[in-house]
Order: C-alpha cells, then structure tokens, then sequence
C-alpha cells in the first residue's frame, strides 16, 4: 500500500511538470517576430504532446507559448536549451535547470493559462479508482494551488525532487492517518 501511494504521488508530480492553473495568462498581442516564432513552436510542441497525462486546447498551448517567449525571453530559453538557433524547439522546458525567477515566470505561464487543477483531479479520480475515498482525500488536500506552483517551480529549476517531497509527505501522513496507519517498511 505504501509503495503505491508513492507511485501514485509521483505520477500526479509527473503531470504536474506536463503542463500547469486558471485560464487567465497575459498571452496575445505585442510580441517581436522571434517571439511570435518562438511561441509558435512551444505551442505546436505542447499540441504535439497531447494524449499524454495532461492535455491542452489549442488557445491554452498558444497562451503558454505567448507567456514563456515573452516571460522568459528568446534569448534565455535559447541559453537554457528548449529554443535552438533557429527557433525551433529542441528540449521541453521540465528538461532542462532554469533559474528560481525563470522557472516561476514558466510556472506562472503553465498555471495562468489552463486549469491545472480541473487536471490533476481527473488524473488522481482515474489513477485512484480503486482506493478508499479518504486517499483520494487526501490528494485533494495535498494539491494546493500553492503547492502545484511550487511543484512546477521545483521541476523547472531543476529541483523536482525536493518538489516532489513537498507533495509526498502530506500525502502520506494524510493516507496513513485516513488507513488507520500503515505498515512500517520493515513490515512489507
């Protein structure tokens, strides 16, 4: 039990770093014409991803790109590795270690321009069909919007375990709690 409560916790870590909140990121208008590329590219690149854990609509992917190019800047996601010289993409932004402000500016992106949370909960409804309704609880409480921020923030700059522990401990003294304890690893 305790072993799949920490693969599960990982796999909600995992879509957390897919894609990221509320549908209102600054997206359109003003952008140079790298930028207008390069935002282009991350969308398409996002859209091309889909039917993984976490999907997007064509405006969210548009308002990530928009949001990231202008956020982090041309310059400093061809530096970090995602954009090549020519534009096009080349790594997915939880690949690579951005800085702290950086990686806040890409989770703000994530989390100002999808719903996040509507996500995670359809993602942790079917990864936890077959547990008690109180780990599921559980989740649901551990997934904060400040949490998911600090989730991305810690996959983008490199920290996701550190990030992942953030998320794994509450779960787990939550299920334990709601299981009536658990076995102690020595006991499996």
């Amino acid at each position: 039990m305790k072993r799949t409560l920490l693969t599960l916790t990982s796999v909600a870590v995992l879509a957390l770093s897919g894609c990221g909140g509320d549908g209102a990121g600054s997206g359109g208008g003003g952008l140079s014409s790298d930028e207008q590329t390069v935002a282009d590219n991350l969308s398409k690149t996002l859209r091309e991803e889909e039917g993984g854990t976490i999907s997007v609509s064509q405006k969210e992917a548009d308002c990530i790109g928009e949001d990231m190019a202008t956020g982090v800047g041309v310059e400093k996601l061809q530096e970090y590795g995602i954009v090549k010289d020519d534009l096009s993409i080349n790594k997915n932004p939880n690949e690579v270690t951005m800085s702290t402000g950086d990686a806040e500016t890409a989770a703000d992106a994530f989390l100002g321009c999808t719903d996040v949370q509507a996500m995670i909960d359809q993602g942790i409804g079917e990864q936890l069909a077959g547990q008690p309704p109180a780990v599921k609880k559980c989740f649901e409480e551990a997934l904060t919007d400040e949490r998911v921020r600090s989730i991305l923030v810690g996959t983008f700059s490199g920290k996701q375990q550190q990030a992942q522990q953030e998320l794994v401990k509450p779960v787990m003294e939550c299920a334990q709690k709601a299981m009536g304890g658990l076995p102690s690893p020595e006991g499996q």
